[in-house]
């Protein structure tokens, strides 16, 4: 017999219930594992405390209450040790690695901005809650307007206008 098939029958079965076959396998084993005997010892110790124990009568009307009694100190036992566990920590050298993070962000956003500007050729792709479309499309005829692509699941739309730069607008 295992160590965990012996420590379960010892911890889940009353022993005068177990049947003999097993039994004798349990006994076989204990002679053998240390930490099974001492288990088995302490297991008896308990169960002899818990039969000297007096029998407490309870009222019928009091049932109710004292389950919700018990069911309410196992909830704030647990709520207990999940706040304890879940607590929101940030450890000392976080804001540091953030603050390079978002400061690398800006600077990217700043130069990437600077290195597609207005004298560089190609298409430019601004975002339709940014576009002043008055200044970008003025002096347009509406012949000079296409829709290239329009997106049937968000609803947006890719616009081109025939300029001298490409402008194409999406959102």
């Amino acid at each position: 017999m295992k160590c965990r098939q012996c420590e379960d029958i010892l911890l889940n079965y009353d022993y005068e219930e177990i049947p003999e076959k097993i039994k004798k396998e349990i006994e076989a084993h204990l002679s053998r594992c240390i930490r099974c005997a001492e288990i088995w010892e302490n297991q008896q110790i308990l169960s002899k405390a818990i039969k000297s124990l007096p029998e407490v009568s309870i009222d019928e009307d009091h049932i109710p209450t004292l389950h919700a009694n018990i069911m309410n100190s196992i909830h704030r036992e647990m709520f207990r040790e999940s706040t304890q566990h879940s607590r929101f920590h940030v450890p000392a050298g976080t804001f540091r690695y953030v603050a390079v993070a978002v400061a690398t962000l800006a600077i990217g956003i700043v130069l990437g901005n600077f290195i597609g500007g207005p004298g560089s050729t190609g298409s430019v792709d601004t975002p339709l809650a940014s576009a002043n479309f008055n200044e970008l499309l003025k002096n347009q005829s509406l012949t000079d307007i296409r829709i290239e692509q329009v997106d049937h699941t968000t609803g947006e739309l890719v616009i081109s206008a025939a300029r001298k730069d490409n402008l194409t607008l999406t959102g």
